[in-house]
């Protein structure tokens, strides 16, 4: 479980907090930040096959759910990997937007 995240939301929210950055003394340490709303990669895949499917893109006709161990990789993952992002939040007033919302404009540009 986690929160995809577009190269395009990670972009949008630098552009945000920059002028913070010039104008404000701020407290150091590590900044997360990830759309909002959890899912599993099924969730995911599944989100990004309709909205593909809807645009005419051919899309499988069935997308099954898996265990982590059935999908082995080399890297070690966390089963939950979602993070905290309150204090980007707070320090920039930053809004995460969803996950959702942010696979149409990705899709588009396929």
């Amino acid at each position: 479980i986690g929160c995809p995240t577009s190269a395009q939301e990670i972009a949008r929210t630098l552009v945000d907090i920059l002028p913070y950055i010039e104008t404000r003394q701020l407290s150091s340490g590590i900044y997360n930040f990830c759309s909002d709303g959890p899912c599993s990669w099924y969730e995911f895949a599944k989100e990004i096959f309709m909205v593909a499917e809807k645009m005419g893109f051919p899309t499988p006709k069935n997308v099954y759910p898996i265990s982590s161990l059935e999908y082995p990789t080399k890297a070690v993952r966390p089963a939950y990997s979602v993070l905290n992002c309150s204090k980007i939040y707070k320090e920039f007033k930053i809004e995460s937007h969803s996950w959702k919302n942010t696979i149409l404009p990705v899709v588009r540009k396929l």
